[in-house]
């Protein structure tokens, strides 16, 4: 089951990769640096209490529906709840006590495809994603004879980007990283802040000099006049706007 997840979220990237650019609001060329908090939810096989996890994030706009991007992470200890854990080595030595004083934590590193999903949405802007990485899980105990884990990681997930205005926006996300060889699974969901830089200029689709992010009228006929908002003045009322108006002073009610 997880695999046909993984190749299905892969399809998925791979047609958000050659859709048109639409709506979608991520810059072409533009770099995207963030950072984020949240919960890390460990495997059952683990028997490691959940743990807050908190990281930075730097990815690269290739177009607006296309992304690649590293993410570093690292959790708070948090601890190991049974003498089962996997974190313990089959062979425990006869002298070995268990304590739920004994702690661990969570390293982990991933590159991922993203894409950016289009809407018309202005601020609101999905995304999906698919990672390869690498985590390590590692006893802080140097006495605690351990079975650190280093794993190499396949996962997806997807998330929502909103903008505050066209350099900064928040990020929600959630995902599932998979453990390729250990054969386990974690469940992380974060929030944080991301800021984007650099590349093409923000959208305006319609031309009207007010950003897609900020357009409330984002169809506004090309050369009429708009608001703050990007939304047209018609100050006649005789529903021809102003600036595309040759009669700007039409009576009241008089045709036109």
């Amino acid at each position: 089951m997880i695999r046909k997840a993984l190749s299905r979220a892969a399809i998925s990237l791979l047609l958000l990769a050659i859709a048109p650019s639409v709506f979608a609001q991520a810059r072409p060329k533009s770099w995207e640096v963030g950072y984020f908090g949240g919960a890390n939810f460990n495997a059952n096989e683990l028997k490691l209490e959940n743990a807050f996890t908190y990281g930075i994030s730097v990815g690269y706009n290739f177009r607006p529906a296309f992304e690649l991007e590293a993410t570093y992470a690292t959790s708070e200890e948090s601890s190991i709840q049974q003498p089962t854990s996997t974190l313990f080595p089959d062979d425990l030595p006869p002298t070995f006590v268990f304590s739920p004083d004994i702690t661990a934590k969570v390293n982990s590193f991933n590159l991922r495809v993203v894409g950016n999903v289009i809407n018309k949405m202005r601020r609101w802007k999905p995304l999906v994603y698919f990672q390869v990485g690498h985590h390590d899980i590692e006893i802080q105990q140097s006495t605690v004879p351990a079975n650190d884990i280093s794993a190499t990681t396949v996962g997806f997930g997807g998330g929502t980007r909103f903008y505050f205005n066209d350099y900064l926006a928040a990020r929600m996300e959630g995902s599932i990283e998979y453990a390729v060889q250990d054969i386990y699974w974690n469940k992380v969901l974060t929030v944080g802040m991301v800021g984007v830089f650099g590349g093409a200029k923000p959208s305006d689709k319609d031309g009207d000099g007010i950003t897609d992010v900020h357009d409330r009228c984002p169809e506004t006929p090309h050369g009429a006049i708009v608001d703050r908002y990007g939304c047209p003045h018609d100050q006649d009322k005789d529903g021809v706007f102003d600036g595309l108006d040759a009669c700007p002073d039409t009576p009241d009610k008089w045709p036109v």
